[in-house]
């Protein structure tokens, strides 16, 4: 079976047990909504704290094999039974992909949180695209994963460091094997369309001013442009390190025909609206670059074969 079949059966599954978690406004919210468990809330830990936390995560990754870490990974990330929603990390994040009818995170979630969604992103090489989050707050995969375990888990609030340790450092293994699904950029089997649109990305478009290298992520955040919407009131990075004051993390493009919708709310439906908005706005820092209906959809023949 195809990947993306695969991905859109598992994700199908997952859906019927979730559909009461996803709102049609993702704008607005009531008091069920707000009870809802955010996976990636941040956590203000105490440097010791932290430091314990992380101590334990290295010394689980000392002591175990490897494989024994990933195979372990694997379960905590697909198990429904741990946690506290019952859901897992493969509901939204379905084979290190983005599964936006579920994993879409609509604030707020406690009474001083922003307005506003936040659409899922790809775990695709997931260990080497940090910082972490939309707003690039959290600096390393482990302290990520060690709030996701703590906020998410049933017994992580409560259950002993060690066990943290362990289950952070077998996820964090696992999501080190996530790669995305073989495209025709691997393969050499980009059609005429893509290859002219590979140049306009990297030239004309001004995409690759972000989006670059293997990953085609920078690494930073920037503001993106796109407009609040209705009541939003995301704050992204709000100038924590970032070089703009509202700056959102710079995705991978990897699978990205797949992980629509797109940008931080989710705003943009399709590649079309992605390719349309940066044409008549330009990238951040830049200028409109006007691509004509050729060359739009030239660079849309490029993305798909990511």
């Amino acid at each position: 079976m195809h990947v993306r079949s695969i991905r859109i059966a598992l994700a199908g599954v997952a859906a019927a047990a979730v559909a009461a978690t996803v709102v049609v406004a993702p704008w607005q919210h009531d008091a069920t909504t707000a009870k809802q468990i955010d996976p990636h809330a941040p956590i203000h830990w105490s440097k010791p704290r932290l430091h314990r936390l992380l101590a334990a995560t290295e010394q689980a990754t000392q002591s175990t094999s490897r494989d024994e870490l990933v195979a372990n990974g694997r379960a905590l990330f697909r198990s429904n039974d741990i946690a506290r929603t019952g859901e897992s990390c493969q509901s939204c994040h379905t084979e290190g992909g983005a599964n936006a009818d579920i994993g879409t995170i609509v604030h707020p979630r406690n009474p001083t949180d922003f307005k506003g969604a936040r659409d899922p992103l790809a775990l695709f090489d997931v260990s080497q695209t940090g910082p972490y989050t939309w707003g690039g707050t959290v600096p390393t995969l482990q302290q990520q994963t060690i709030n996701v375990v703590k906020n998410f888990f049933k017994a992580g609030a409560t259950q002993p460091d060690a066990v943290t340790g362990q289950q952070a450092a077998a996820l964090v293994a696992y999501m080190g094997t996530i790669k995305p699904p073989v495209a025709p950029i691997d393969l050499g089997t980009m059609s005429d369309s893509a290859k002219r649109g590979q140049g306009i990305f990297s030239g004309k478009g001004q995409c690759a001013s972000c989006h670059t290298g293997t990953l085609l992520t920078d690494e930073k955040q920037h503001d993106d442009g796109v407009t609040p919407l209705p009541g939003e009131t995301d704050p992204g990075a709000a100038g924590k390190g970032s070089p703009d004051a509202n700056g959102f993390d710079t995705p991978t493009l990897r699978d990205i025909a797949n992980t629509a919708p797109y940008m931080h709310n989710g705003s943009l439906k399709t590649l079309q609206d992605v390719v349309d908005f940066y044409s008549t706005k330009g990238p951040p820092s830049g200028h409109p670059v006007h691509l004509d209906a050729q060359e739009t959809a030239d660079v849309i023949a490029f993305l798909k074969s990511l």
